[in-house]
């Protein structure tokens, strides 16, 4: 899936330091798909998008495991400092 992919090169790229082509790559993500995922996320193996994730938003500290589905208009995300909860 193209969102998967433009996904991984920007968190190659995210961890590696360079800084604004993740930001562009999740940009053409969030344009071209409607999707919001970061590069800073942590996204498993196996993780599908219903209906090409449309509308699906993702927090930037977000860890989604191995062999997940993703509705759309799915929000994963935080509304706090507080890690673990």
């Amino acid at each position: 899936m193209a969102v998967l992919a433009l996904y991984r090169v920007a968190h190659l790229l995210h961890r590696a330091h360079i800084p604004l082509l993740p930001r562009v790559l999740c940009g053409v993500n969030r344009i071209l798909f409607a999707v919001v995922l970061p590069a800073s996320a942590q996204v498993g193996r196996g993780v599908l998008f219903g209906y090409q994730g449309l509308g699906v938003v993702v927090h930037a500290n977000t860890v989604i495991g191995d062999r997940v589905v993703l509705a759309s208009g799915v929000t994963i995300g935080g509304t706090g400092s507080r890690q673990g909860v």
